[in-house]
């Protein structure tokens, strides 16, 4: 992200109170952040509190979604380049849980240009693969009407070769 007047090590990137210093796949072609996983994000490019560390270019809060406590819901979704899923739900009647799972699909759709190029040539073969998927869990408990924790956990992988 690029806010204007400021470098990119000014901007200050936080999941669920956690900086985050990675926020980008494939050379910043797609976000870090499963929107399947997100609540709601808050973005602050001029007079930004103090209590965010003092950032000079912005600061991205980006809050994952708690399970829902109504009952077990999910989602499915296929694209040209990438694939989600997301399942949340209640665990007993205080606790809830929210897993969303993204894969891209840059391996599998790499394989019939790589036969193309290493038919044409019969010395050196091209190799390449890339692939990235992420990985969004969160499990949340009330404790009572105004005090609630939370435990969650991001992971972004990388597939190259």
């Amino acid at each position: 992200m690029n806010v204007h007047g400021g470098n990119a090590d000014e901007n200050l990137y936080m999941l669920d109170n956690v900086p985050l210093y990675q926020v980008n796949h494939f050379a910043g072609l797609f976000s870090a952040f499963n929107a399947e996983a997100i609540r709601y994000i808050d973005f602050f490019k001029s007079s930004i509190p103090a209590k965010y560390d003092g950032r000079l270019s912005s600061y991205l809060d980006v809050r994952t979604r708690n399970g829902s406590s109504d009952g077990h819901h999910g989602s499915f979704r296929l694209g040209l380049t990438s694939g989600a899923f997301n399942i949340d739900g209640p665990v007993g009647k205080r606790t809830t849980y929210s897993v969303a799972l993204r894969r891209s699909w840059f391996d599998v759709i790499s394989i019939p240009l790589l036969a193309l190029a290493n038919a044409s040539d019969d010395t050196e073969k091209v190799r390449f693969r890339y692939a990235f998927m992420d990985l969004n869990a969160k499990v949340s408990h009330r404790f009572s009407n105004k005090a609630t924790g939370f435990v969650s956990v991001l992971s972004l992988i990388h597939i190259s070769e």
